[in-house]
């Protein structure tokens, strides 16, 4: 299907333009395989700008998949209930954002995607790639990943993106998350995960941040590490000059795992929460630690969005 294409986002401008807030209205709600191109979406106090929660395989006459081409569009959010493009994935959606701009203002987030299984029982992946695309918000959340816990492996490919935050969420308390971050060229993006379930594994992957290697030792989480080869050791009393990353979940001998490298950490998935803001991390018997003066740099800790982060700058 061809997409509905405007002449310019300066030119065509789809909009809406509410007395109060809605809880019921968007300026457009997707449906089945569709797309869009060079325009701008916008909405002032309605639900969203975009609500992208109809395209499910049930108005795709039965096929596993439905497609979604949205290129060189701006949507943006004004005083909106909830954000500028809200979607709900529930299986099998195939879709492409690029050079896309998502504004959500103060609302409460700019893009979120959430998944499930009870309306269709669906046991079809989502893929979904942000390519080029900017992220903004004023508001708490960002762009929000929520899983509603279908059990399958949705992927999300950020490639050359601005995103100032993004919140990973369970809906269901222990069944933890349900999608996957891949991803290269985009800034350092911090993740915000809120999950109760035990040993849940980090659910990113971005190749500008983050590692895969293998652990040549049983590993816990939060250890610094470092490498030789694709092989991982527990830096322990090594001069933190060597450290390669920290470790983002614990495993065994010979399993292979996605480390940190770089970038942005919840403080309260490595322990260290504890540590006031500005504090200046370190390695010390082989765990991190609070600074000392003479100690070796390796990161600090930031608050942002309500949430300490260490910044690892290895």
């Amino acid at each position: 299907m061809s997409p509905y294409a405007g002449n310019s986002k300066e030119d065509t401008i789809l909009y809406i333009s509410l007395s109060t807030v809605s809880e019921k209205i968007s300026t457009l709600n997707m449906l089945g395989t569709s797309g869009l191109k060079n325009l701008t979406v916008r909405a002032t106090k309605g639900r969203y700008a975009v609500h992208d929660d109809f395209a499910t395989k049930a108005y795709t006459t039965y096929k596993d998949y439905y497609y979604r081409n949205v290129e060189n569009c701006n949507f943006e959010a004004i005083d909106c209930k909830y954000g500028c493009y809200g979607a709900g994935t529930r299986g099998g959606a195939i879709w492409h954002f690029k050079n896309c701009l998502f504004d959500g203002g103060f609302s409460w987030h700019s893009w979120s995607s959430d998944e499930t299984s009870d309306v269709l029982n669906s046991t079809i992946a989502n893929d979904i790639t942000l390519e080029n695309c900017i992220n903004k918000t004023d508001g708490i959340n960002g762009m929000v990943l929520k899983s509603l816990g279908s059990g399958v492996n949705n992927k999300i490919h950020l490639i050359g993106c601005e995103i100032p935050l993004i919140s990973c969420t369970e809906e269901t308390s222990g069944l933890g998350f349900d999608f996957v971050v891949d991803g290269y060229g985009n800034n350092e993006i911090p993740f915000r995960i809120v999950t109760t379930k035990a040993n849940e594994k980090s659910p990113f992957a971005l190749s500008d941040c983050t590692a895969y290697l293998r652990f040549a030792q049983d590993i816990t989480n939060a250890k610094p590490l470092f490498k030789n080869g694709y092989n991982a050791y527990a830096l322990g009393g090594r001069s933190p000059y060597r450290m390669t990353g920290i470790s983002l979940e614990s495993n065994t001998s010979g399993q292979w795992s996605t480390i940190l490298t770089k970038g942005y950490y919840m403080a309260s998935l490595l322990g260290i929460d504890g540590l006031e803001d500005g504090t200046l991390v370190t390695v010390a018997g082989g765990n991190l630690a609070q600074a000392t003066d003479d100690s070796v740099v390796i990161g600090t800790i930031e608050t942002m969005w309500n949430t300490k982060f260490l910044h690892l700058i290895n």
